[in-house]
């Protein structure tokens, strides 16, 4: 027993006489986040129109015709929106206006967003998801397109326009 007390007195005795190896601290590490955001961004060019079946809707300019100010709002289909939905109308518009029309890949709502001597913009909201934006221009020989349904603005006056919808 004396003998295991001298080791253990001994060993107190070591440990705390002794000055154990110091090791260098760990180096600082400095920790960098980078964030990077991705914004998609869907851009309708003006470009001759093509027929395709799940393209977005385009706008083809064409030689300058007559200023849609100015010529007459003459709508034989008047606010009757539900007489597009085959494709084929034309129909006094405002800011608001809707029109559900059926195309090659299922229906869609045209939405008119903006009216003025610009030209009629319309909002298209497939049934299917797809959105998009796209503007007539000044002048009456402007059209846009999608799929198979070409818009085309006829006239404006002040906040009101006529828009044909012809199926190609």
């Amino acid at each position: 027993m004396k003998v295991i007390a001298s080791i253990l007195v001994a060993g107190m005795l070591t440990a705390c006489g002794s000055t154990a190896p110091r090791t260098a601290p760990p180096p600082s590490t400095t920790t960098t986040t980078t964030t990077t955001t991705t914004t998609t961004t869907t851009t309708i060019t003006t470009a001759p129109t093509t027929t395709s079946s799940s393209a977005p809707p385009t706008t083809s300019t064409t030689p300058a015709g007559p200023p849609l100010a100015g010529q007459p709002m003459t709508a034989p289909d008047g606010k009757n929106y539900s007489s597009c939905r085959d494709g084929a109308c034309q129909v006094l518009v405002s800011v608001g206006s809707r029109i559900r029309v059926n195309t090659s890949t299922g229906p869609a709502t045209v939405q008119i967003s903006a009216v003025g001597t610009d030209g009629i913009s319309i909002t298209l909201l497939a049934d299917s998801g797809f959105s998009g934006t796209v503007s007539s221009g000044p002048n009456q020989s402007d059209f846009m397109k999608y799929n198979e349904i070409q818009f085309t603005a006829v006239a404006v006056q002040g906040s009101s326009g006529v828009l044909r919808l012809t199926k190609t």
